[in-house]
């Protein structure tokens, strides 16, 4: 049996050890299969392995459904925690041991305020969220704007720089220019 084997098999006890601090706060094992669910009355948690990515997989959300569910590493990011799994997390039991390891400091320190359900604390992950959606949406008209912008395009940047969701004070500044110089023509 290879140790990739081994850590997979081992995941449901060493993730249930790692990860008694949710069973402190009054969390319950939900359900066991493949998957491990931890629930309290406002928010859950959920663990398992990836095979593909040879990872763990985590998401947190409300029990209730009220928010989608958030990686554990959107969290990490909103609190400044570097949580330091990835692919290969599950490759060996000492291994599998460190990331619950990292995901139950996380847990119990930094993200007790999302352990606890906190609204404010759900809501800047869905700010966050929808800025990186925003950011993702715009790389591409950005690209294109840069591109117009040497070219000497003014109305195509314009266009599109009126198609940005959140333009920086660089982008403003050259669709003023923009719609200045063509005014003028």
């Amino acid at each position: 049996m290879s140790s990739r084997d081994e850590a997979a098999r081992a995941f449901p006890v060493l993730a249930r050890a790692a990860l008694g601090c949710l069973e402190e706060r009054g969390f319950r094992l939900a359900k066991h299969n493949g998957l491990l669910r931890w629930a309290s009355t406002t928010v859950s948690f959920e663990i398992w392995v990836d095979p593909r990515e040879q990872s763990l997989a985590t998401e947190l959300g409300r029990s209730r459904g009220r928010d989608p569910g958030f990686l554990l590493e959107e969290v990490a990011k909103l609190v400044g925690f570097d949580l330091r799994i990835g692919i290969g997390a599950t490759a060996s039991i000492p291994v599998l041991e460190r990331a619950l390891g990292r995901v139950a400091a996380l847990l119990s320190g930094p993200a007790a305020v999302a352990i606890a359900g906190e609204d404010a604390f759900f809501a800047r992950l869905r700010k966050q969220r929808n800025r990186a959606h925003d950011e993702s949406m715009d790389r591409p008209i950005r690209r294109d704007v840069e591109e117009a912008w040497r070219a000497g395009e003014l109305a195509r940047v314009a266009d599109l720089l009126a198609a940005l969701e959140r333009p920086t004070a660089s982008e403003v500044a050259k669709l003023r220019y923009a719609l200045a110089r063509l005014a003028r023509e």
